[in-house]
């Protein structure tokens, strides 16, 4: 079967030994969208995991233990007389606190099961009864789900109310495991309609994102604490839901009661509510529907809803991203230095499937060589690498039909025996000169026309740009000019935690927060706008001077 959902085909399904397994699949892009059942009460765990893949989806999220499964507390020899004359009294019993670990394959717990606690455990309880019960059984269900080699277990859903010490508590000392299974805080995207964030009014009660701040910090944003945030029916803020994407989300929640009734009578979510989802497809985060019984209990009754969100993922338009990227998302890169280092072949092929950068250099070498009305123009690309900017020079050179001649000035000897190949291969021969030369100390026959270079690196001057350049004035004939001929970076704060993470996770010392690096940000959002930070003129007014360059050679080339 292939469900259409009115748009191109975006879910699959296959067999193969286990049965029938669906698939909500991108029909353009291939990216898959994970899709869970939260569950109330499970009575056949092996029943639930059918029901979950013939709706569309791929886990489940159940509780680990009787929601109505009270116990005595796990230390009972330390019980004083007075929790001994505690009205009810503790329970002592000795049946199986759950379903047996043999119920499901060890594959199956790890890749399709996520564990909720006790929806009771209240660790910041007033009673000192619950305080103490909660304690215990946080312990034991944790105990229980890295027993059964869960991927993360969910704690009962914060209120506005919790101090959330205590859980922070818990929750730390769970983590302090040689290997943890993942905490997950549920927690909602608001707090009802007095939440400040939803209201707009000045913030007179904390909210969500506070709570969570509150134990994320006092867990000291240990790796495998995250968030579920579960979605409310009431219209959520722009601003209360940006801070979101900054943050360890591992899933979100969506409550049938979220949804609305068009007029086909389907479900559907509100163009707020949407627009949050859509959002969230970039993240990657698995989505779970979460309702009562009678909903989520059954294929039929949950598929609707899983329809409708695959319909809405089908409908994304892809960004052109390379699924190569993926590894490299909120991955800490130390900036190249190739003045320093000679890069590598993949470096440099990495450079070179660039689509849109060196079109652009084509089109700035056009546009100059369509202004330089000469017999013949002498260009020299310095820092050529394998040569994708010397081929760009050429192209534009056919476009306008220029005599060019081109130097290209590389350093790196291994970058150089590929530049001599494409000399002797293609039609360089007779146009390109090729120089294996440090661009600071060649001494050249000739005065260039124009200079090329694509030295800017990730900030505009971390691959030494500026003092490379600063130099090439000595290259350049009087009229002469720089592609590019000025470059400014811009800065802005970002707020997030992964990079806060993963930057901590490099050691103790305080140099590795002030260290730049490389990052394809995924989970994090921009709190400011863009600043102007440095600019570079190539070369500057004042060289241009004190050697006797045109300090106007050419109006500036606009793209």
């Amino acid at each position: 079967r292939v469900w259409t959902c009115g748009v191109p085909s975006v879910c699959f399904s296959f067999s193969d030994s286990e049965g029938v397994q669906m698939v909500v699949v991108h029909p353009i892009s291939g990216d898959q969208l994970v899709l869970g059942l939260d569950l109330v009460t499970v009575t056949s765990l092996k029943a639930a995991l059918e029901n979950v893949e013939t709706s569309g989806c791929d886990f489940v999220v159940c509780p680990l233990v009787h929601p109505r499964y009270e116990r005595a507390p796990l230390h009972q020899d330390d019980r004083s007389p007075g929790d001994l004359a505690m009205k009810p009294p503790w329970i002592d019993r000795d049946d199986p606190l759950t379903r047996s670990g043999m119920e499901l394959r060890s594959g199956q717990w790890i890749e399709g099961v996520v564990g909720k606690l006790s929806p009771w455990i209240r660790p910041d309880s007033a009673s000192a009864r619950t305080r103490r019960l909660s304690e215990d059984a946080f312990r034991e269900e944790y105990e229980l789900a890295s027993h059964l080699s869960l991927k993360a277990v969910i704690t009962p859903r914060i209120s506005s109310s919790d101090d959330c010490v205590n859980l922070a508590n818990c929750i730390s000392s769970a983590l302090s495991l040689e290997r943890p299974t993942g905490i997950w805080v549920r927690v909602p995207i608001s707090f009802g309609t007095g939440d400040p964030e939803l209201c707009g009014e000045p913030a007179s009660e904390i909210s969500p994102w506070e709570v969570w701040n509150k134990i994320r910090t006092l867990c000291n944003s240990h790796r495998s604490l995250g968030v579920v945030l579960e979605m409310e029916s009431e219209l959520v803020g722009k601003r209360a839901t940006e801070r979101w994407y900054a943050e360890p989300v591992e899933m979100i929640s969506i409550p049938t009661s979220t949804f609305v009734k068009n007029k086909a009578g389907f479900p559907v979510l509100l163009k707020r509510h949407k627009d949050f989802v859509t959002n969230m497809f970039q993240s990657k985060v698995p989505f779970a529907v979460s309702g009562n019984a009678a909903t989520t209990n059954s294929s039929e009754g949950a598929k609707p809803y899983v329809m409708f969100l695959a319909h809405l993922f089908g409908k994304q338009p892809v960004d052109g991203h390379d699924a190569d990227d993926d590894a490299y998302l909120d991955y800490l890169q130390s900036p190249l230095q190739p003045l320093a280092d000679n890069l590598e072949g993949s470096m440099y092929e990495t450079f070179e499937s660039d689509p849109v950068k060196y079109a652009r250099y084509q089109e700035a070498v056009r546009l100059y060589l369509s202004r330089k009305i000469v017999e013949r123009v002498v260009i020299m690309v310095l820092g050529a690498g394998r040569g994708p900017l010397v081929a760009a020079c050429l192209a534009a050179a056919e476009q306008t039909q220029r005599n060019v001649y081109i130097y290209a000035v590389e350093k790196n000897a291994s970058a150089v025996i590929t530049l001599r190949n494409r000399r002797d291969r293609e039609p360089w021969k007779q146009r390109v000169k090729v120089v294996q030369a440090d661009m600071r100390s060649w001494k050249p026959p000739e005065k260039a026309d124009l200079i090329v270079s694509e030295l800017l690196g990730s900030f505009g001057d971390n691959e030494l740009s500026p003092e490379c350049l600063s130099s090439a004035h000595k290259l350049l004939a009087r009229d002469g000019i720089c592609i590019p001929q000025n470059s400014t970076s811009f800065i802005a704060p970002i707020c997030s935690q992964a990079l806060h993470s993963n930057v901590a996770a490099l050691g103790p010392s305080r140099a590795h927060f002030e260290t730049p690096y490389v990052v394809k940000i995924q989970h994090g959002v921009r709190i400011s706008g863009p600043q102007p930070c440095f600019k570079f003129a190539h070369p500057n007014d004042r060289v241009r001077i004190a050697f006797g360059l045109s300090t106007s050679p050419t109006d500036p080339l606009t793209l």
